[in-house]
């Protein structure tokens, strides 16, 4: 599943600003801090764009989000 948290936690996992995410995958700045935040639902497009320039599929996504929530949970 991919959110506004899991965007933000890959995007510091690879050390990139949203600039950088948003160059790579050929989307605004703005539309990542949306997304980000939760002001913005991500598109089937962004999300497709986004999981490219991360080099990333589903299976990658659904593994990443486990474990930012696992992290929630454990208040890390």
């Amino acid at each position: 599943m991919l959110n506004g948290e899991t965007i933000q936690f890959m995007r510091f996992q690879k050390g990139w600003g949203q600039v950088e995410l948003a160059k790579r995958a050929g989307i605004s700045q703005t539309l990542i801090s949306l997304m980000e935040n939760g002001s913005q639902e991500i598109s089937h497009e962004s999300k497709r764009r986004i999981l490219e320039a991360f080099g990333l599929d589903e299976m990658d996504v659904l593994k990443i989000w486990n474990y930012v929530n696992s992290m929630k949970q454990l208040n890390l």
